[in-house]
């Protein structure tokens, strides 16, 4: 066999329900195997990887223990909160300054201690005393004391174009209201029908292709710059251009290797270009379909390692993965997380000076 296609074989994506468990032992010391001599870049999904999958996406709060062991984990790895929600809607749920963010599944990346600045009153970009800020969701970011990162801004017009469309030409044709839920992540809109699908009668048919449909002649059809993706029980509109989470992850890859992690509060021009760039092993969690944009990245560029939450009990309807191991649900991210910790050996040769 040769090179090539040995590769592609093992780029291919697996049976979901063959992979092993990342808390068993075994695992664990494969992980270990596999991040010798490199430092961990910590990356993690929010919802139904830190936080549990609700009915009401604004009600999906972490724990403090999660938090807190988030907050410990950054003193040692670099550690990267990656969702569809909204920057600052990520930052609020999240709240801690010494993370990196990259919401709107990665098409806006803010830096540790981004958002530590004064308030802004409007969106956008300004200049505050001779400093460049960007107003993201009436929060100041500081550029010149943090990354900033956004990889549609031209899309933006396109996207509360949509949004309008969504609300008047798309709802008032379908009787799922008020089970539809349209959620403004900024750089992407999301469609949730997890509460219509959860108050569905049994022997009613489902008008999810309906609504699908409709997103695609009513909006998409208008809007070329922007395309469709799906989720978990949520249609999601996102600009078209070749962005998604794989792309977020190298990005943060490339930042920190070449720049260090950050962490402290300095000044982002105080921080040094590494001559001698770091060998970085992402290790990343998530659970999502549009987490296997990541999981792709990282087993095709085999630069470190990635996790599916997925309980095969509670989700029937995913097959396949290009994850490496599984953790069934948050709790499980949790323990795997303490483990990360509280083992020596990990934060002894992994962590960053």
């Amino acid at each position: 066999m040769d090179e090539d296609t040995q590769d592609g074989r093992e780029n291919e994506a697996r049976d979901v329900g063959t992979l092993a468990h990342a808390l068993e032992e075994k695992q664990m010391q494969l992980l270990k195997e596999r991040c010798r001599g490199k430092q961990i870049y910590l990356m993690v999904d929010y919802d139904g990887t830190l936080a549990p999958i609700v009915q009401d996406p604004s009600a999906a709060h972490i724990s403090e223990e999660t938090r807190d062991l988030l907050r410990a984990l950054a003193r040692f790895f670099p550690v990267a909160v990656v969702s569809g929600r909204s920057l600052i809607k990520l930052y609020q749920f999240v709240q801690l300054d010494s993370v990196y963010y990259a919401g709107s599944h990665g098409f806006e990346i803010a830096g540790p201690f981004a958002f530590s600045g004064a308030q802004a009153s409007d969106a956008g970009s300004e200049q505050q005393n001779g400093t460049d800020r960007t107003a993201c969701g009436g929060r100041a970011i500081d550029k010149s004391r943090a990354l900033y990162y956004c990889a549609a801004e031209d899309c933006l017009p396109a996207l509360q174009k949509a949004a309008a469309l969504l609300k008047d030409s798309v709802l008032p044709g379908l009787h799922m209201v008020p089970e539809l839920l349209i959620e403004d992540n900024v750089f992407s809109l999301s469609v949730h029908y997890r509460q219509y699908l959860g108050s569905l009668p049994a022997n009613e048919p489902s008008r999810v292709p309906e609504l699908l449909q409709a997103i695609d002649s009513l909006v998409l059809s208008e809007l070329p710059k922007l395309r469709r993706a799906e989720g978990k029980m949520v249609a999601e509109i996102r600009p078209r251009i070749d962005w998604d989470k794989g792309y977020a992850v190298e990005f943060l890859l490339n930042h920190v290797a070449t720049h260090g992690a950050q962490v402290s509060a300095m000044s982002a021009r105080d921080a040094k270009t590494n001559s001698d760039p770091v060998q970085c092993f992402p290790l990343y969690i998530g659970d999502d379909v549009t987490d296997e944009d990541a999981f792709s990245y990282i087993r095709r560029t085999k630069t470190g390692l990635s996790i599916v939450v997925h309980d095969p009990h509670v989700d029937t309807t995913r097959i396949s993965t290009h994850a490496d191991f599984t953790l069934h649900d948050p709790k499980q991210v949790h323990a795997f997380l303490e483990r990360l910790l509280y083992d020596d050996s990990f934060v002894r040769a992994n962590a960053w000076d």
